[in-house]
């Protein structure tokens, strides 16, 4: 238990040094260079413990598997602080991503393969538009009155229909402005 406390503690202080950079709303230029100064020797002594420890533990258990997934891929876990622009996990496109595996999940319920291939369309759609911060219900509309223009035109590109394209050209509602990164300044 000791060791595991002591490995949390770690990440924990790693997730401080972020939650302070987040606070005070930092570019990806100053994000590093605090984590250069705080977080990296975090990192040196997390790593230092990991080598001590790993051959200490039975590799079978809990955290004799914990330290050694750890301590085999620390080199790539730890090179977030060399970048502002990294997280140090993946969690936010975890979550973006999390929709779409539902969605798989449920087109084999969906009865055939027909139907299955309709609803992955409409996920997609729904993405684009919460992508674009465009209002499904706006551009569905839009959509279906226009998307027989394209029947005969072939020098017609059917992307000028995507959501993010009629949202700029303020043929559809917007529901929420998109996300943008930071600017570093």
């Amino acid at each position: 238990m000791q060791r595991a406390d002591y490995a949390l503690a770690q990440i924990q202080l790693l997730y401080d040094v972020e939650r302070k950079a987040d606070d005070e709303r930092l570019t990806y230029e100053q994000r590093a260079e605090l984590r250069a100064r705080l977080a990296y020797p975090i990192l040196v002594r997390f790593e230092k413990w990991l080598v001590n420890e790993y051959p200490k533990v039975m590799k079978d258990t809990p955290i004799g598997k914990a330290i050694k997934y750890t301590y085999g891929r620390f080199d790539k876990l730890s090179r977030y602080h060399l970048d502002g622009r990294y997280r140090p996990d993946n969690n936010e496109i975890e979550n973006k991503v999390r929709p779409v595996a539902c969605g798989r999940r449920n087109y084999l319920f969906c009865g055939n393969n027909d139907a299955a291939e309709d609803a992955a369309v409409l996920y997609s759609f729904f993405g684009c538009c919460k992508a674009a911060g465009a209002d499904f219900r706006t551009w569905l509309i839009y959509f279906l009155e226009h998307i027989h223009d394209y029947d005969d035109d072939y020098s017609m590109d059917l992307a000028e229909l995507l959501p993010d394209n009629l949202l700029s050209e303020g043929k559809i509602l917007s529901v929420t402005p998109p996300e943008s990164p930071k600017k570093d300044s």
